[in-house]
């Protein structure tokens, strides 16, 4: 009998939900409104007669998936709403209500996979295939009702669905959910009309599928396949589900013509079968079509084919474009579960098509068709597998693919006739039993039987095959996975626990009378086929009924159960319904047990025929872990039967009534009486029960009342009583008291007491040695967990007992040395053993167990000193961590000797007869043993690793082996290799690594670590900016905060948000002459200064802002508004510019610029930018594209975001022709598809220009602006391809004349320079190695274009378009070069960009005269110079004396130079001036490029003296020699140089100088235009780049984007597109790369100072070049880069290597991650200590070389933070007013000592070790000792002393292990004397009585290596001399001081003697 745990009422938490909850939603109606003259009909449909029926309420429980074996989840349905609970026993938490517009039918957890669908299909190889779901799993709750699926995932998602058909039944299964149809048969049961009732129509030649697959919510549902024998679909509505499982995949069908039962495999179906499936159902179609026609008024005969789906009037749709689908704005939805809906004839090639959003989902959603009265109705049950709208436009339609396929495996009764059918099975569930077989069972009602199958894998293929089918009565059942048992109730109302078929036992539930005779379980004999001969164990209840069983009273009687047997009193003691009357309500006997339900782990609900429900709990198997350890070793080593009869035994006896509440010793009793009682033993007569009971108080009791073996008395019982002490000494004196005569014992003065023999006919008794051995290991095990060494002592007794019996005297020994006074070495003299030698002959010693007891403390010994050993034996999953610690021990020790070291030869794998074999276990996947690639101590962490070992783990472990263990990972923690796994990392104490181990590598959400805000990780100052003259240090606060987030200021608010969001003051005051009007217009032009600058700021905001935050998909993305008002002070009057001229949109281009630098905002890798979040940004209410929203689209491209746009949207987009919209879109797709040769982009691009259009195509009016856009976008496109056609097209764009007629003849500037550019990055560093572009002779051309020269008569198609000449311009015979030059010279210089071709750079030269001068444009030579640069990229230096290089010698005596005396007069100081300037400014570009975003010191130095020169000659009168534009526009070109070299670094000299410059406002800085500001702000954002983060490269793509963005020609005002293209400012973004690098340390969580090493790659130039840098920083560029290195003395190193982990610190700097960094033992952070004077002291006493001998704890306070070292030094160390002996205080004196070392060295892991090791010490002088603290004190010595010592200890110093060993070693010596007589009598084996000495006797024996008398008795005969004794004791390879000890025994007997 099994006791129950008490049962509790059980109310689902939904019904008390329930209760609280508001009621049904009622939503909006989607209805049509009812038209008048049907209002009345639909009133009076609303009144019932009858009153509202009751609803029904169901609910199903599991386990929880948070983790807890405990929890429990409840959904709970009623009406139309759904409650989903979590908790345990009364604690549960509502987490969601569900409520639906209809009533909830079905309600299920399923789980569905985030990934797209796998279209098996589309695998070509069919290796490739795979039957496993992919994908992130989603736990859902899937809700049904009449007309939708809702699922509702645990993330907050939400995805509703509509239903084509009534479902009858949901299941969930491994791949998503299966529907079944409802059908004929089950429609009554669903609840639905009789729509379905086509079949007849439809004929025998097809019937429609009644099984439907859903594998995602977004998906459609598919058709199921059955495979047996043939393929077909399931549409038999005969054949229903009743069972499915996720693993293994299967369900079960039931056939109700035949009334089988059949289990079916679910898996993915193959192409081959859904290719061979949709041909024969084509044919079927084909053929039937005749009788699938649908009926209509008008007699239509349209056919609706089946599995189709067909988009309206041929356009495709795809599930986005209907919102009304999902409601969900996850990243979920984002995905597309469709493919392209492309269209092929042939059937491989539907079968890849999908079905659209037209398809099961949205005809009844979606209101698209409208049936008018005479249009043909759609068949309902077409509607299963098709979605085709009611269109007359037919398109080919679109099969609807199957994904899954059940495959038949096992039919019940297979051959057999079954004459009535049985009816269909109640319930069906897996479960494993005891021993770890799976059943499947089901219960058929109607029979009274549970049928149950064993399930078993096939080796090959894993195919899942069927046993015997046996049967148990009973009338409900229910799993309990945690118990590996069912529990059935029989035909009498009782419950009976089964495991597998076999019986457990009966449950007793308190408070309900079991009738246990009246079942058939006493006919069951428990395990019959064990034939033992002991009387089976009955039931602790009476036989039958009492009479007081009847009454109330019996509850409390139940407990007092009585082993005395009551009378028969009858079978039929049922109480009647009157006698029930007494019964509470609170009491589960109001009605008969009906059956179970909602079985969650071993949990069960009792469901009374009277509608009462109680929840009660079984008992798990055992509470102790050593017994729990020891059953599942017996269950791995014995057969299968046996293991489960010791279970069930086992079960039985632990959990009887009245045995609940027992400590885990009295259950070792308990165990270790039942184990040797199925052995044979007689166990109330064991000497070993017998001390068990002396030892545990109360337990005899239990024992003796489950022991009882008989149920009648003997004589020799009576005889027993008397001879005890307890009447010996109380009989005499009660009988005289009472009267009565003495008894005494018969008992004949010569006969012994019978000694009892063992029962050779046990189950178990032939398992003895096997049952010795298995735990043996166990207990050897043991030793290697620290927190399951108290169980030792009670497992050494049962194998003491054992070895005793069996006459293993090593074991023996072996057991008692461990535990003498628990284990005694002379037991089998003081008592007869049970086991004769009659008995021993027929046990057989399995040749696996060794006669030396394996021992694994004198394994790992003999392994440190490189000792012979033989393979530690190894039982799978019984010693798993001994194989792990012997290998390990084995790598440690003789890896350095032997590399190649075979670890698997040091264990012996052992399989006992009969026992599960197992596969050969692997020594790892990398077979890391091995390897050579580390050194000895790497390998051995990594194999650790691989193990499984945790540091928590390695705390566990024993001190000795800790010791080893924690040397190696110590050894290896400055400096692991940097590929290791996290968990090596882990396991090391390398948290920073393991960090970088886990890194995202893939773009992390804006909530995810990698997102979010470093601003939230400093300590932010109190500043309070308002004014302008705080712009520098608000804007470097920032840039150090690294702001990321869209709610944190982007650091530019004094030139951000209050000039653009808010009206500027006007300061000006009115002077007394200026009248009122004048006034104002003063206050205007103030103004218009002003907003010139104002308009200029966005290019710049867009640059401080760039990629920093991940917008929120659900909102648009905000756009600061562009304020160009003003208010005058002091009334705050509205200053607008409204009286003067102004240029007309002139804020036009700057709101295209800042809606660019709001879309740049967004990073790369935000989720979710998808097409309908880009067109919900556009705002609403005009149908006009706003300027600011083309600038975001732009942005978007340029980020790589546009990838996402549908075709559809971009072509609405560019049909309104909307000039920015169409240039911002042009570029950011070009952007988007740089250098992919895309053919969209391309044709995209193409229809914006005529040159690539045919000839004969349709002018087209497209304005210049997009025209240009195009021009440079079809350059990205085809950018680094050389692709002859658009080099073709674009070669002659460059010189495009004007015309014809009114053509081309404005701008033409920017669009001959588009041209140019666009050619470059074509040929962009092809040079002279063009391929197939030879006879276009490009360079020729270009120099043409460059410096002029006649006109070339025109070819190919432009000779007939520009036969007529425009009618506004006229240029002559030569090429204009104005026009031309610019484009042509940079594509020059990029096309042969760092080729080094001397003879294309000689054509950029400056000309050295001033009449060559004269024929050049000043500021061409700016462009030459650069062009020229970019040609010769190797040699650009950071020098002014390479600057100056590129002037000719024969202008520089007249630059800025006023003309004096004795100067020529021909001298044109102008052209000199501006020559000078411009090739000045040519040159500091070029080094501005060469050095970008470097940071370069020199180079700094050199351009800031040039900007510094030319800010002094704004203000001089000097400038007017060379103008004053002309120096403006230098010094713009000079900043933006600096700011290129010094991006991203918030260098303040470069603040300032922008502050200065950007101050420039007024009527006296006439030449300060709107091109100057924007150059400002670009050299201000590039300061600041993404707020810091980014940088610029080099690359030549790099370079080329730089080239288009900082063109040096600026605009003059707000709309000036003249010679270049305000929109190319922003592709300096193509340019941009992350490099800041962030130290964090890892366990404060705060930022932090870092020195790092760089090494440099090795060039021509340098070799081995490093420089040593302090992070924060921005990092070389990575291309230049062989290695990153944390060298830092208060930091542990980190390495990041071009050819081993380079992708970590790719990852990091790409997410903008932090380096986690931790900090050395006794080092303060920078921020703290930033001189290290406060850590003096620390790095002092952490040297290596440092012995304290004496420190006091406060030091220790001082030196570490740690609260555990605080208080550890607290409560142990402090001597203050401590009154302990001179011991206790040496004792503390020591600790201290050991503590400071493990600090200060950063070695707290091995303070444990050492505290034990103390222990140990303390142990040897107060005799207190342990062997197993002995074994500790010899493994530290052997590892650190011996001259076999495997490495240097690097945590235990020679020294301390010797005053270790010295001391052990003393204390040894002084026992020896007192030992003597004991070590001479063991020596020889005449150790025969017990002493208190015993434990100083078995430590000497260990410590000293002293053999077994066995061994040593016989080779002590004879000489005693040391030679002598050492020659005889030579085999035992016993050490020479084990060998003199033993001489000095020998020889002190010999002496007495």
């Amino acid at each position: 009998m099994i006791a129950a745990s008490e049962p509790q009422e059980f109310v689902p938490r939904g019904r008390q939900q329930i209760k609280e909850h508001p009621g049904e939603v009622v939503l909006p109606s989607t209805q049509p409104q009812l038209r008048p003259e049907s209002l009345l009909l639909h009133r009076l449909s609303q009144v019932a007669i009858s009153d509202t029926p009751k609803e029904s309420e169901w609910w199903c429980i599991c386990t929880s998936k948070n983790g807890d074996p405990e929890c429990e989840e409840e959904l709970y349905v009623k009406g139309k709403t759904a409650v989903w609970s979590r908790g345990v026993d009364g604690s549960q938490v509502v987490l969601c209500c569900y409520t639906c517009e209809t009533p909830v039918k079905h309600a299920l957890w399923c789980t569905f996979h985030s990934s797209a669908s796998d279209k098996p299909v589309l695998e070509n190889n069919e290796s490739t295939f795979t039957d496993e779901p992919k994908g992130i799993p989603m736990s859902c709750v899937c809700i049904i009702d009449s007309d939708n699926v809702k699922i509702f995932t645990s993330e907050g998602e939400d995805y509703v669905s509509s239903l084509q058909f009534q479902v009858a039944n949901v299941w969930s299964t491994k791949y998503g959910i299966i529907l079944e149809r409802a059908t004929e048969t089950t429609s009554s049961k669903v609840g639905c009309n009789s729509m379905f009732d086509m079949h007849s129509s439809f004929g025998n030649s097809l019937q429609l599928p009644t099984v439907f697959a859903l594998l995602h919510p977004m998906d459609d549902v598919s058709p199921v396949l059955a495979k047996h024998g043939s393929l077909f679909h399931m549409s038999d509505p005969c054949q229903r589900i009743v069972f499915t499982s996720e693993e293994p995949s299967i369900c079960m069908l039931y056939d109700s013509k035949t009334g089988l039962h059949s289990v079916w495999k679910i898996r993915k179906a193959v192409p081959e079968e859904s290719q061979a499936m949709w041909s024969y159902f084509e044919s079927s179609l084909n053929h039937s079509s005749g009788s699938m026609l649908a009926g209509g008024s008008n007699g239509s005969n349209k056919i609706y084919s089946v599995f189709t789906s067909t988009a309206v009037d041929g356009i495709k749709t795809s599930f986005t474009s209907s919102p009304q689908m999902s409601r969900s704005h996850s990243p979920m939805a984002a995905i597309s579960r469709c493919q392209s809906p492309s269209v092929s004839t042939s059937n491989l090639a539907r079968l890849t098509l999908t079905p659209t959003s037209l398809g099961w989902r949205s005809l009844c959603q979606n209101q698209i068709f409208s049936l008018s009265p005479g249009s043909a109705t759609p068949p309902p049950d077409a509607r299963m597998m098709t979605s085709q709208p009611l269109v007359d436009n037919q398109v080919e339609a679109k099969p609807i693919y199957p994904e899954l396929c059940l495959e038949h495996i096992w039919t019940e009764n297979l051959g057999v006739p079954r004459d009535v059918s049985y009816g269909p099975t109640k319930r069906v569930f897996l479960s494993s039993d005891l021993v770890g077989q799976t059943y499947l069972y089901y219960l058929v009602p109607t029979l009274g039987q549970l049928f149950c199958a064993r399930l078993e894998k096939a080796n090959k293929e894993q195919k899942l095959i069927f046993g015997v089918v046996n049967n148990i009565t009973a009338k409900d059942a229910a799993p309990l996975p945690h118990l590996n048992m069912i529990a059935t109730v029989d035909l009498s109302g009782g419950i009976v626990l089964y495991s597998g078929i076999n019986l457990v036992g009966k449950v007793h539930v308190a408070g309900i009378p079991s009738a246990l005779t009246t079942s058939s379980y006493l006919s069951l004999n428990l395990g019959s086929q064990f034939a033992s001969p002991f009387p089976r164990r009955s039931s602790l209840l009476p036989s039958s009924r009492p009479a007081s069983g009847m009454e109330p009273r019996f509850d409390d009687e139940v407990y007092m159960l009585s082993p005395v047997h009551a009378s028969h009193e009858g079978l039929d003691n049922s109480p009647s319904a009157e006698d029930a009357k007494g019964f509470t309500l609170y009491t589960p006997r109001q009605g008969q047990l009906a059956g179970l339900r909602d079985a969650v782990g071993s949990r069960v609900t009792l469901e009374y025929s009277d509608g009462s429900l109680f929840r009660i709990s079984l008992p798990q198997l055992c509470s102790s872990p050593l017994v729990s350890e020891c059953l599942s070793t017996l269950k791995q080593v014995l057969q299968r039967d046996l293991a489960m009869h010791i279970i069930i035994k086992w079960y039985g006896i632990r959990n009887a009534p009245g045995t609940q509440d027992i400590c885990p010793v009295q259950e070792w009793q308990l165990f270790t009486g039942v184990l040797l009682e199925l052995v044979g033993y007689d166990v109330e007569k064991l000497p070993v029960m017998q001390q068990q009971e002396s030892h545990g108080a109360g337990t005899s009791g239990i024992l003796n009342k489950k022991k009882r073996v008989s149920d009648s008395g003997s004589e020799w019982d009576w005889n027993y009583l008397l001879l005890s002490g307890h009447h010996r000494s109380l009989g005499r004196g009660l009988a005289c008291l009472l009267g009565l005569e003495p008894v005494e014992a018969v008992v004949p003065p010569f006969s012994p007491l019978p000694v009892p023999q063992i029962n050779t006919n046990a189950v178990l008794f032939n398992s003895i040695p096997l049952i010795l051995f298995s735990l043996h290991m166990l207990y050897e095990e043991l030793k290697l967990n620290m927190l399951l060494a108290e169980s030792l002592p009670l497992l050494s007794q049962l194998l003491h007992q054992l070895a005793c019996d069996l006459h293993l005297q090593e074991y023996v020994l072996h057991y008692w040395k461990d535990f003498p006074f628990h284990c005694p070495l002379v037991t089998c003299t003081l008592q007869e053993s049970q086991v004769t030698s009659i008995d021993l002959k027929k046990l057989s010693l399995p040749s696996f167990i060794p006669a030396d007891p394996p021992s694994i403390f004198q394994h790992c010994y003999q392994l440190i000193r490189k000792q012979d050993v033989e393979p530690f034996p190894y039982i799978s999953h019984v010693n798993k961590k001994t194989k792990d610690i012997v290998q390990l021990v084995a790598l440690l020790t003789l890896g350095y000797q032997f590399p190649h070291l075979q670890l698997d030869s040091f264990v012996k794998p052992v399989v006992p007869p009969g026992s599960r074999a197992e596969p050969h276990e692997l020594l790892s996947a990398l077979d890391t043993g091995n390897s050579t690639k580390y050194p000895v101590p790497y390998r051995a962490v990594l194999l650790m690793a691989e193990m499984g070992i945790t540091r928590r783990e390695l705390q566990t472990l024993p001190a000795g082996i800790a010791l080893l263990l924690n040397d190696a990972i110590y050894s290896c923690r400055s400096d692991p290799p940097s590929d290791w796994p996290e968990s090596a990392y882990r396991l090391i104490v390398r948290q920073d690594l393991a960090a970088h181990c886990c890194h995202p590598k893939q773009p992390a959400g804006p909530g995810s670590r990698s997102g979010d805000s470093l601003h939230t990780r400093l300590p932010q100052p109190p500043y309070q900016y308002s004014s302008f003259n705080d712009t520098s240090r608000k804007t470097a606060v920032a840039a150090a905060t690294r702001m990321t987030e869209c709610e944190q200021d982007d650091g530019m608010e004094a030139i951000n948000q209050e000039k653009v969001l808010k009206p500027v003051q006007i300061t000006i005051t009115q002077r007394p002459e200026v009248s009122d009007h004048e006034f104002i217009e003063e206050q205007e032009k103030h103004l218009y200064a002003i907003c010139t600058r104002t308009m200029a700021l966005p290019v710049g905001r867009g640059m401080f802002t760039l990629r920093t935050v991940a917008p929120v998909v659900t909102e648009t993305l905000p756009i600061p508004r562009l304020c160009l008002t003003g208010r005058a002070p002091p009334r705050g009057t509205t200053v607008d510019l409204s009286h003067i001229e102004v240029v007309p949109n002139m804020n036009l281009w700057p709101l295209f610029h800042n809606g660019v630098a709001a879309g740049l905002h967004i990073a790369p890798s935000a989720s979710n930018i998808d097409s309908n979040w880009i067109v919900f940004n556009k705002p609403k209410g005009t149908n006009e594209v706003p300027t600011e929203h083309a600038g975001f689209l732009m942005a978007l491209g340029l980020n790589g975001h546009l990838s996402n746009l549908a075709h559809f949207n971009t072509y609405e987009y560019l049909i309104k022709c909307h000039e920015m919209t169409s240039v911002g879109l042009l570029l950011g797709v070009a952007a988007t598809k740089r250098g992919t040769m895309d053919m969209a982009a391309t044709k995209l691009m193409s229809i914006h220009l005529e040159a690539l259009l045919p000839p004969t195509s349709i002018e087209l009016d497209i304005p210049q602006n997009i025209q240009v856009a195009a021009l440079l976008g079809i350059g990205l496109v085809f950018e680094g391809t050389a692709h002859r056609h658009i080099a073709e097209v674009l070669l002659s764009e460059i010189g495009r004349p004007p015309g014809p007629e009114m053509e081309n003849s404005v701008d033409r500037e920017s669009y001959s320079l588009a041209a140019g550019l666009a050619l470059g990055l074509v040929v962009l560093g092809k040079g002279s190695k063009l391929c197939g572009l030879g006879d276009l002779a490009v360079p020729d051309t270009l120099h043409y274009y460059m410096v002029g020269g006649h006109r070339r008569p025109l070819s190919g198609s432009q000779k007939e378009k520009y036969r007529s000449p425009s009618y506004q311009i006229r240029e002559g015979d030569s090429v204009n070069i104005d026009v031309t030059s610019p484009g042509a010279t940079l594509a020059l210089g990029m096309m042969y960009f760092n080729t080094g071709n001397r003879a294309v750079a000689d054509w950029m030269k400056a000309p050295d005269t001033q009449y060559l001068l004269d024929f050049v444009r000043p500021d061409f030579l700016l462009l030459r110079i650069i062009a020229r640069s970019l040609i010769l990229w190797d040699d650009i230096l950071p020098t002014s004396e390479w600057v100056e290089s590129n002037l000719p010698a024969t202008i520089r005596p007249y630059c800025l130079v006023k003309p004096r005396p004795g100067m020529p007069d021909s001298v044109d100081y102008e052209t000199m001036n501006q020559a000078y300037c411009n090739i000045l400014a040519g040159a500091c570009m070029a080094l501005g490029l060469r050095f970008a975003g470097s940071a370069n010191n020199e180079a700094f130095e050199t351009l800031f003296k040039y900007a510094k020169t030319f800010t002094s000659l704004t203000g001089k009168s000097i400038a007017e020699l060379a103008g004053k534009s002309t120096i403006e526009i230098c010094l713009n070109v000079i900043l933006l140089s600096l700011a290129m070299v010094m991006a991203g670094t918030g260098e303040l000299e470069v603040l300032r100088m922008c502050r200065y410059l950007r101050s420039r406002v007024g009527p006296t800085n006439s030449v300060v235009t709107y091109g100057s500001h924007l150059a400002t702000h670009m050299a201000l954002g590039l300061l600041f780049l993404g707020s810091g983060r980014y940088t610029l490269s080099t690359s030549p793509s790099a370079v080329a984007a730089m080239v288009c963005a900082f063109f040096p020609k600026f605009p003059t005002h707000s709309n000036d597109n003249r010679y270049h293209l305000q929109a190319f400012r922003h592709l300096y973004v193509l340019a941009v790369e992350p490099r800041l690098l962030l130290p964090r340390d890892i366990d404060t969580g705060h930022l932090c100072y870092v020195h790092l090493t760089v090494v440099y790659l090795d060039t021509v130039h340098y070799t081995g070049q490093q420089v040593r840098l302090q992070a924060p920083c921005i990092l070389p560029e990575l291309s230049k880069l062989q290695e990153v290195k944390v060298e830092d003395d208060r930091y542990w190193g980190i390495v990041f290597h071009r050819d081993r982990n380079w992708d970590q610190l790719l990852n990091l700097l790409q997410y903008s991650d932090c380096l986690d960094v931790k900090q050395r033992a006794g080092c303060l952070s920078y921020l703290e200590d930033p001189q290290g004077f406060r850590s003096l002291l620390a790095q002092t006493l952490t040297s290596e070389t440092t012995i304290s001998w004496s420190i006091p704890a406060e030091s220790i306070c001082a030196f570490s933070s740690d609260p555990t070292m605080v208080n550890f030094a607290h409560y142990f160390l402090e001597t203050e007013g401590c009154d302990g002996s001179s011991s206790e205080l040496e004792v503390m004196q020591v600790l201290t000592m050991l503590v400071y070392e493990c600090v200060t060295q950063d070695k707290l892991g091995i303070l444990p070790i050492w505290i034990t090791l103390l222990k140990a010490m303390m142990n040897l002088r107060s005799k207190q000792t342990h062997v197993f603290l002995t074994w500790q004190l010899k493994l530290l010595a052997a590892q650190v002393l011996t001259d076999k010592a495997p490495f240097d200890s690097k945590l235990v110093a020679p020294s301390l292990a010797l005053s270790v060993q010295q001391y052990a070693n003393m204390v040894l010596d002084t026992w020896q004397t007192e030992l003597a007589p004991l070590l001479r009598q063991y020596m020889t084996g005449n150790l025969h009585r017990n002493s208190e000495n015993l434990r100083q006797l078995v430590t000497y024996l260990t410590y000293c290596d002293i053999p077994s008398p066995s061994k040593l008795s016989s080779l002590l005969k004879g000489d005693m001399d040391l030679l002598s004794l050492f020659a005889r004791l030579q085999p035992l390879g016993l050490p020479m001081s084990t060998v003199r000890r033993i001489q000095e025994i020998m020889s002190s007997t010999s002496h007495n003697t």
